[in-house]
């Protein structure tokens, strides 16, 4: 072993298939697991929804190691795991109180035992404090100070589509959220946008795509999407995909329908929003967030950034254009 091998490996243990945990902690078990949100967002390689779950329990079947668990007390999908640490916003051994939002930053108060400090940081809405918890509890658990973790935060630079402000026509902002998206992510970041858009008073457009890799409960999630996002009023929608497309539409009444647009082409949909952004009489919020395969939203966004802000779009290298280009010669017009 070489000393520039690193002292701390930060490694993700994503499955999408039965099996595959295990082959994963027999490679390496971890000293510490950390729990996100159990989202089902890949199930076609599991025989239920149930089963997904369970394979994400598989991380804490100790051989050599005693794992050191910490997971989400909001997710009722972990209450029968054996965690020795808890985050949320339910019960948490990290206390978060204060939180405001804006459309660049993130604050908040954060204590443990009688330790408070002010947390700043790049990273958009409270439904993100939750998980930034969940960190702030992995470096507690590694020695590091809260100060230490405050000054982190609130330099951390955020990678391309994972929810980047970048500058758009008309005076417009856009949370770039493209690089992919699942159902809990969605919902949060519509409810956030909406709460900065009439914060700010803003119109809020919230361009979105279909939820990949779902399954037999893609059409179901869909449902549940639609279900959900029709309570928050003031928005104007536009969907990207064929299954969006097929289960929401018919869903709408008709005063829905005319805040709501569907395109199988990301690349339309940004020419539609393009036309929104100009004619509207107040300045815009733009949320967009959807899966990967075939929906591509970083095209949509394109239509409607700043010049300045192309370079900042994600799958943009010769690999991924080509696939695009594949893939939209498929679509029937």
């Amino acid at each position: 072993m070489t000393s520039e091998y690193p002292s701390i490996l930060v490694l993700e243990y994503g499955i999408d298939h039965a099996g595959e945990m295990k082959i994963q902690t027999d490679i390496v078990e971890p000293d510490i697991a950390l729990f996100t949100t159990l989202s089902p967002s890949h199930l076609e390689g599991f025989p239920s929804v149930q089963a997904y779950y369970d394979e994400k329990n598989q991380l804490l079947s100790r051989k050599q190691k005693h794992t050191f668990a910490i997971g989400n007390r909001d997710d009722r999908h972990q209450a029968s795991f054996d965690c020795q640490m808890w985050y949320g916003e339910k019960e948490s051994d990290i206390i978060f109180s204060d939180i405001q939002e804006y459309c660049d930053r993130t604050e908040a108060q954060i204590q443990k035992t009688n330790n408070i400090i002010h947390l700043q940081t790049p990273i958009l809405g409270q439904h993100h404090i939750w998980l930034i918890s969940g960190a702030i509890c992995v470096a507690l658990q590694l020695n590091i100070s809260l100060s230490d973790i405050s000054r982190t935060l609130l330099e951390i630079h955020l990678p391309d589509g994972r929810g980047n402000v970048l500058r758009g026509i008309s005076e417009s902002l856009i949370i770039d959220g493209t690089y992919n998206g699942g159902f809990d992510p969605i919902v949060a970041g519509v409810h956030m946008a909406q709460r900065l858009a009439q914060k700010d008073d803003k119109k809020l457009i919230a361009i979105l795509g279909d939820m990949r890799e779902l399954g037999s409960e893609e059409t179901a999630r869909h449902r549940e999407l639609w279900n959900t996002l029709r309570q928050c009023v003031d928005v104007q929608y536009i969907f990207v995909g064929k299954v969006s497309q097929t289960v929401i539409a018919p869903m709408l009444s008709q005063a829905e329908g005319k805040h709501v647009s569907f395109f199988l082409d990301a690349r339309e949909a940004g020419k539609y929003a393009h036309h929104s952004l100009l004619s509207s009489d107040k300045k815009s919020l733009v949320f967009a967030k959807g899966s990967q395969n075939t929906i591509y939203l970083e095209e949509a966004i394109r239509e409607i950034v700043l010049p300045e802000e192309l370079i900042k779009l994600v799958r943009q290298d010769t690999m991924y254009m080509e696939k695009k280009q594949a893939f939209w010669k498929t679509i029937v017009r």
